[in-house]
């Protein structure tokens, strides 16, 4: 499973808990209303955005237990894979 779709499968797991569309939580998340369209699409995302979505799932987990995302712990290896520095 690549990065991407780990992230997005993190991503709309809070989506899903929050009750929101994806256009909805993209905006609340990112500011970007095709985040998470883009995401699932494999178009290009800024690693901005995707930082952006993991501070908004931090603020508000709705009840995730979020050892279970991609974001549990220190995520630094992960993220420089989705750079292509690892």
């Amino acid at each position: 499973m690549t990065i991407r779709h780990k992230i997005l499968r993190s991503l709309d797991a809070h989506r899903r808990a929050l009750g929101l569309d994806v256009t909805p939580y993209s905006r609340e998340a990112t500011g970007d209303p095709k985040f998470l369209a883009n995401l699932a699409r494999g178009r290009g995302v800024s690693f901005r955005s995707i930082e952006k979505a993991e501070e908004f799932l931090r603020r508000d987990p709705a009840g995730l237990d979020l050892s279970a995302t991609v974001f549990s712990s220190d995520t630094s290896a992960d993220r420089a894979e989705a750079l292509g520095d690892a």
